[in-house]
């Protein structure tokens, strides 16, 4: 269906944008993209607001996407296994925060243990990314850098404490940590 849409888009787009025939399937293929990202974060969101919690599902949204995105991590088989992984990820979140209260340190150390996984594992490159090997050295300094952001977000959360945003940043972190161990586990290349 995500395929149709894209063809759809792509010749609408054709019509009015010059393409060259070369790089056809690589506007389709990033139309594709664009249009899973944008259907799974908004049912990702939409699931949020069923839980009340609009504001917490951005920042798990967030911050997954913006590890995911610059520094690797698991890649599912196709969208459909994407749409699902995300889905249970954001469920699973989401009954956290709304059922389970976890105590105040628990949220730090699990922190703390996201934010070292993630600097040291910056880079996980998918097998279809290995092109990129060449430029490993800038993608692990960005992914360093932006591990440090979140570190000072996430000290900046524990100064003027605010129990659900806190809570919300953990779990984010952790799904992205998470990711980035399962792509290690399957093997993708670290560095």
């Amino acid at each position: 269906m995500i395929k149709r849409i894209a063809l759809w888009a792509f010749s609408f787009l054709e019509k009015r944008v010059v393409i060259s025939e070369d790089r056809r399937d690589v506007y389709i293929y990033g139309t594709e993209l664009f249009i899973h990202t944008l259907i799974s974060t908004c049912v990702l969101f939409l699931c949020a607001c069923v839980f009340g919690k609009p504001l917490d599902g951005l920042i798990i949204i967030g911050l997954y996407y913006i590890n995911q995105t610059t520094s690797g991590g698991f890649h599912a088989g196709s969208y459909m296994q994407c749409f699902i992984v995300m889905i249970v990820f954001m469920l699973s979140a989401l009954v956290c925060l709304t059922f389970l209260f976890v105590p105040i340190w628990v949220v730090g150390l699990v922190m703390i243990f996201s934010l070292l996984v993630l600097f040291l594992c910056p880079l996980m490159l998918h097998p279809n990314k290995y092109y990129l090997k060449s430029k490993a050295s800038y993608f692990i300094r960005r992914s360093r850098i932006i591990t440090f952001i979140e570190m000072v977000v996430a000290v900046t959360l524990f100064v003027f404490p605010n129990y659900q945003m806190q809570y919300a940043f953990c779990l984010g972190l952790m799904l992205s940590a998470i990711s980035r161990i399962s792509a290690f586990a399957k093997g993708y290349v670290s560095h």
